[in-house]
């Protein structure tokens, strides 16, 4: 699920703009752009870094897997059974981020039709998704959570990204918070709205 995000790129709110400003990308060979984005790309999040600080960086988005066939990215994860994966338990222990979107989108086909359904926030200008991340080649790669849908959005996947309020969000990403004590800081029930258009899926 959660096949793209989007980061709004004609009306850029403030907020964005400063979180891009602060980031960075240590490899001159990667670039950003906003608006759609998929697995494989580069997305800004909110981390700690070195110093035990909030900080804004580009990671890739998904880890990297040669072995799958449709795509070479792992983009997601569930967080229910995520301590039992030996893949993605380091990083929810100790390396946790936010990714800031403005929406999220998927394709689901609907009467032989490709429809592209938008989830965006109800109120606010982003959404706060909660992810994870590994150092792969001195290059950091991350996994958006998923959990179960809730009622809203059952109708399009029967999952939805973990949705981490904003008031919650330096909480989420301390390295010092116990896996045990994370979901209280995620929301299971987003207020969000659901466009949808036809048009054809890139994957």
């Amino acid at each position: 699920m959660c096949i793209g995000l989007f980061l709004d790129s004609e009306n850029t709110p403030a907020e964005m703009r400063v979180l891009l400003a602060g980031a960075k990308i240590n490899t001159p060979d990667v670039k950003y752009h906003l608006g759609e984005i998929l697995p494989g790309e580069q997305i800004p999040v909110v981390a700690y870094n070195q110093n035990m600080r909030a900080h804004a960086f580009f990671m890739t988005w998904g880890f990297p897997d040669q072995t799958r066939k449709k795509s070479p990215w792992i983009a997601s994860t569930r967080l229910e059974t995520i301590e039992n994966k030996i893949l993605f338990i380091d990083g929810y222990r100790q390396r946790r981020c936010v990714v800031v979107v403005s929406s999220y989108f998927e394709w689901k086909k609907v009467d032989g039709k490709l429809v592209k359904y938008i989830v965006y926030p109800n109120e606010g200008d982003f959404m706060y998704l909660g992810g994870i991340y590994r150092l792969q080649n001195d290059r950091p790669y991350l996994v958006i959570l998923t959990q179960p849908a809730c009622e809203t959005l059952e109708g399009i996947n029967d999952r939805m990204p973990v949705i981490i309020p904003r008031e919650h969000c330096a909480e989420w990403i301390k390295p010092s918070r116990r896996p045990k004590y994370l979901l209280k800081y995620v929301d299971h029930n987003i207020n969000c709205k659901i466009a949808e258009e036809s048009c054809p899926c890139p994957l």
